[in-house]
């Protein structure tokens, strides 16, 4: 059959293929491409070799090498060979599966099978192979059963739709399959048999669709076999085969049909059971609670529905007291119970995740074992990201689980207690702050503890970040305390010390400048280090603090430094083997040009270059870190029209370190491909014209980024730079201040071309955006867009594509907010409507926002849109719901008031009822909302709504009574009760009983917060001060020193002007002129008033 001295010549030039010598193997394999794979007699040779050769790498060589053969340009060599030939072939070739006892070989054999069955079961020539198949399955001889579950699963995609025998139609061998597959998983002998059939399910899941009741029904009822499956490789300590069934789970999770929501809770109990069995190895642990994580993320509402968090945490907490490696970068089942318990706390509602949480955490925080206690409070900071509105108003009872960790007598409890402490710091900030004359001597004091050091650092950096202007006593202490802690530290600490400098930086501000030359001469030396690790790490941290530190002290202070710190910026992308040192140098472009502004374009030439090439470039090469084919697949010629590509996932010789080195190095390109293109919006955004040149460049770089498939982050830097990009050029291009309304407004030829190719390609993912965080990105980033632009943005044709999707969101029905194989029906909103996860709250405000801003660009043309929107949004005002969603519902409905105007007249009996029956609330941040819209409402309805007044002022009157105690929910609250009473004298004062409301509005005087509502208080007030109101002239002395404070909010320290929303001023330039006229007026006649409240140097 084979032409035996090709066959010698073959197989002697493959031999050399293998030889220690790479210029001998590079020879071979030229001869090999050009002398032998392009003659068909290949083909029967290589099975020669293949069959009898007595080198087993030799064999599963030429088993790869012939797989190609067979697979290259349409068959064409396989096809050459005459049908007996073939025939024998493919006979010899299903003996020799059985034959063959090398695993490598054995696999690159059925590999072949699978081949050879893809195009040839089709036609029906190859009616021996599914009767083998059945007969092997179901052989008394273990061996021959294993091959045969291996060669099903790699068949799959050729026999479940195939011929049943020669001459048949295809036809669905699903339900045949499933039955042999429910025997083999319970193989009374063989592990392998039942590990390639758990494989072999989860691929036929793939086939079943929605509907087919039948095989959904019998795919659930292989769960709890699947299971035992699974527990016979853990205890086996199998980690390829307990992999193998986890991505089985994977797979079924991501299913449209409901296979495992049957098994959720027993297969949960499962998970949590053997990633707390210590006799596991800890990887197969970790597995465990991964597939726990994935089950949180995919299967969420089921978890909801069913209230499994308690027991879920109840289990993890004991997990997370093991101890954990010193390696950041390591694993442990310890550090992965934290995960998931942070996934619950961001995927579920937090009334579901706190309590049970907080009652362990309280219980483990008295514990005798440190270990606990330290799990304990870990825990506390993993949940606070997802929970921290649930969290803040009980904050101030929990405070003293991180004071008393932060003393505890044990190090492991102090560690972990600065940990939660930096966690509380990211998303609490405000109430963080007010804790700092508790938190920055107990920190301090940990600073000085070599072996608390490290986290004490970070936990200072964290509470310096969010500190403000409260830093200023400590600045002195602080200062001198880390700098002699970086002078002495040792390298490893170095770089946890200059993040903290950075910070006090950037919470000091210009009262840093002191400090700023000491503290560059130490950092200037840090910038110069080149050494992988450590150094490479310093640098990194130095490069972000010395632009925090430019920020701080401002462009002149730092001018010294600017020339020079660039050229180690752009130096710094060069170094090999640095990514993170790449990203701080995008970083440092953008803080500088954002210093610069217009002097940072003479960097553009050099900059440019330098973020395009990061945002172009492509993830890792598989090829780099798998290795192709193992050993085998090296080389050799294959056309490109090859069919039989899609291995990847059966490649038993790829090393799982290898696969983690992959997937490290794709994810560290992806993050600096997102750090490039958002310091890419900021320098055009501050280099405005000089940037011009290379918009067309950047917008060809970013929306490729639009279609990313696998990572979210990537997508989402690209809405928000080319969303951005469409802003920045329209605000460059210097056109008319838009007006509301679908007509009247148009774009310069520049915007408007790249409106047209940058917004419709956003459209078109967002229908399909499964992500929560990127759909997040899309309303915010279009609300954004829309507020500089204005109108013409979207109208006329993306008007209803953008309101499609939020309404999408606004039901809960977008991709993004749907388990896989969840029905959007109504019992689906029952059952999880009312409350969901902070996050998903989130998505739900950043498309009320949208909406609110469609009506403040769309104005009175938003009214036929609103009728739409309007029951959606308003269902979002109930007292089941929780505090976010209700404020958010308030809030976007008065955004909309405000933006239509008049045009909201006939909606007023819907809504006014709402604001009013809001103002009641029990949440203040809902109260300040409602005021807010009662305001507005009665202000632009054209309805008479005056005989609501005293309703109105006496639902208002609580809110000027909330305590005075600094916190933003209780002054946000009194502001906009005073901004609603100013509305409603301005519409119609009259109605306002002023002898009894001017006392309690000039007592709650002047605005702590909301600036925005100074406007409409000073209207009041100027025209009651117009018409010489008696109680507004006998508060005079109290009115003046208002405006003097609003006058002076206006007034930078270098003397320049500065109108609201900028930096604190509390003014805008109409307001200020008006407010200074009035007092010019008063300075007439009462001189010496106007003088003792500080407004002369205003009137100059």
């Amino acid at each position: 059959m084979a032409d035996q001295q090709f066959t010698q010549s073959l197989f002697a030039t493959l031999e050399q293929t293998i030889a220690p010598d790479t210029q001998v193997i590079k020879a071979a394999t030229v001869q090999l491409n050009t002398t032998f794979y392009t003659d068909a007699r290949c083909v029967p040779a290589l099975f020669e070799i293949a069959t009898s050769g007595a080198n087993a790498g030799i064999r599963q060589l030429a088993l790869v090498e012939l797989r190609k053969r067979v697979s290259a340009k349409k068959h064409k060599q396989w096809l050459a060979q005459p049908q007996e030939v073939r025939a024998a072939l493919k006979a010899r070739l299903l003996d020799f599966l059985l034959s063959e006892t090398n695993s490598q070989a054995r696999t690159a054999s059925a590999r072949l099978v699978s081949t050879i069955a893809r195009f040839e079961l089709d036609k029906g020539v190859w009616p021996e192979l599914l009767p083998w198949l059945w007969n092997m399955a179901s052989s008394s001889t273990v061996s021959h059963r294993e091959v045969a579950l291996q060669t099903t699963f790699m068949l799959l995609d050729s026999i479940a739709i195939a011929p049943t025998s020669a001459g048949d139609k295809p036809s669905n061998q699903i339900p045949a399959l499933l039955q042999l597959l429910g025997k083999t998983v319970a193989d009374p002998e063989s592990l392998t048999v039942r590990t390639w059939s758990v494989r072999s399910l989860g691929k036929l899941a793939e086939y079943v669709e929605p509907g087919e009741e039948h095989e959904i029904t019998t795919l659930q009822s292989m769960i709890p076999p699947v299971v035992q499956v699974l527990q016979q490789a853990l205890e086996a300590n199998d980690e390829p085969a307990a992999k193998s069934i986890f991505e089985f789970f994977d797979t079924i999770s991501l299913s449209e049909c409901p296979i495992i929501t049957p098994h959720i809770t027993s297969l949960i109990e499962f998970l949590l059971r053997s990633a707390g069995n210590l006799a596991y190895d800890n990887d197969l642990r970790i597995m465990c609670l991964n597939a726990l994580l994935f089950l949180v993320r995919f299967k969420k509402s089921k978890i909801q529905q069913l209230n499994l968090a308690g027991s879920i945490i109840t289990a993890l907490l004991p997990i997370g007291a093991e101890p954990e490696p010193t390696d950041i970068e390591d694993d442990a089942p310890s550090r992965t119970a934290f995960r998931v318990i942070d996934s619950l706390a961001t995927s579920l509602p937090p009334t579901q995740v706190f309590p049970p949480l907080f009652e362990q955490v309280r219980a483990l925080s008295a514990s005798p074992d440190p270990n606990l206690r330290k799990s304990a409070i870990m825990a506390f900071g993993v949940v606070v990201e997802g929970c921290s509105l649930f969290i803040q108003p009980h904050l101030d009872s929990m405070w003293p689980l991180i004071q008393n960790g932060l003393q505890d007598p044990e190090v492991i409890v102090r560690k972990a207690a600065c940990t939660a402490l930096g966690c509380l710091c990211e998303v609490l900030e405000e109430e963080c702050a007010k804790q700092h004359a508790m938190l920055l001597p107990l920190i301090s004091k940990l600073m000085g503890d070599a072996e608390t050091q490290r986290q004490a650092c970070v936990a200072l950096d964290c509470l310096l970040e969010v500190l403000g202007s409260d830093i200023e006593p400590y600045i002195p202490s602080l200062m001198d305390a880390l700098v002699q802690l970086l002078d002495s530290a040792p390298l490893s600490l170095k770089a946890t010390v200059v993040g903290a400098i950075g910070s006090a930086a950037h919470a000091s501000k210009t009262k840093f400048s002191p400090y700023f030359d000491a503290v560059m001469q130490r950092l200037v030396q840090f910038l110069q280090l080149t050494t992988e690790g450590e150094e490479l790490d310093l640098r990194g941290v130095s490069q972000d603090t010395v632009g925090t530190l430019a920020e701080a002290v401002g462009a002149e202070q730092f001018r010294p430094y600017y020339a020079p710190l660039m050229q180690q910026a752009i130096a710094a992308v060069g170094i090999e083997n640095a990514p993170n040192l790449k990203e701080c140098s995008y970083i440092f472009f953008a803080v500088i040009s954002r210093v610069y502004r217009d002097e940072f374009a003479q960097y553009l030439p050099i900059v440019m270059p330098i973020l395009l090439a990061a945002i172009a470039q492509e993830e890792a090469d598989a090829a780099e870190f798998l290795g192709g084919d193992a050993a085998a697949d090296f080389t050799t010629g294959v056309d490109g029209d090859a069919e039989d590509g899609d291995f990847e996932d059966i490649d038993e010789d790829i090393n799982s370190d290898d696969e983690d080195a992959f997937f490290k190095a794709s994810t560290q390109i992806a993050i600096e491909k997102e750090c490039a293109a958002d310091a890419l919006t900021e320098v055009f955004d501050h280099t405005g014209k000089a940037f011009l040149p290379y918009v067309e460049a950047s917008v060809k770089a970013l929306l490729p980024g639009l279609d990313h498939t696998w990572h979210d982050g990537i997508r989402k830097s690209s809405v928000a730079s080319l969303l951005g990009f469409v802003a920045t050029l329209n605000r460059v291009s210097e056109p008319p201040k838009w007006t509301k309304g679908a007509q009247g407004n148009s774009l310069g030829p520049d915007v408007q071309q790249l409106v047209e190719v940058v917004v419709p390609p956003i459209l078109e993912m967002w229908v399909s955006e499964d992500e929560r965080d990127v759909a997040n990105e899309l309303c915010n980033s279009f609300s954004a867009a829309l507020m500089t632009v204005g109108p013409a943005l979207i109208v006329p044709e993306y008007v209803q594509p953008i309101c499609e999707e939020v309404s999408k969101i606004l039901q809960r029905k977008a991709a993004c907010q749907l388990d896989d194989d969840e029905e959007e029906d109504d019992e689906r909103d029952q059952q999880a409507g009312a409350d969901q996860s902070e996050y998903d709250a989130a998505l739900i405000g950043a498309a009320a926002d949208l909406v609110g801003t469609l009506a403040t660009t769309l104005g009175a043309d938003f009214a036929p849109l609103f009728s739409g929107f309007l029951p959606d949004m308003v269902k979002y005002y109930d007292p089941a719901r929780s505090t976010a969603d209700r404020s958010t519902a308030i809030g976007s409905l008065a955004e909309i008031v405000n933006g239509m105007e008049s045009a909201i007249t006939p909606f007023t009996d819907r809504l006014f009822p709402l604001f009013v029956q809001a103002l009641s609330d029990p949440e203040p941040e809902v109260q300040s909302n409602a005021a807010f819209a009662t305001g507005s409402l009665v202000y632009h309805s054209s309805t008479d709504l005056s005989p609501q007044y005293l309703a109105v002022l006496s639902a208002l009157h609580p809110l000027f009574g909330l305590p005075k105690d600094g916190q933003a929910k209780h002054e946000n609250a009194i502001d906009n009760a005073c901004g609603a009473v100013a509305r409603l004298i301005i519409k119609n004062q009259q109605a306002v009983p002023l002898d009894q409301v001017l006392p309690v509005l000039l007592q709650a005087l002047p605005l702590r917060r909301d600036m925005a509502e100074t406007e409409w208080v000073f209207n009041a007030l100027l025209v009651l001060l117009q018409q010489q109101n008696p109680i507004i002239l006998s508060s005079l002395d109290h009115i003046l020193a208002v405006f003097a404070k609003a006058l002076a909010s206006t007034r930078a320290a270098d003397g320049s002007d500065i109108f609201y929303p900028n930096e604190g001023a509390e003014l805008n330039a109409e307001n200020k002129a008006k407010v200074i006229e009035i007092v010019k007026a008063l300075a007439a006649t009462q001189p010496e008033k106007v003088q003792q409240a500080g407004l002369a140097p205003f009137l100059a």
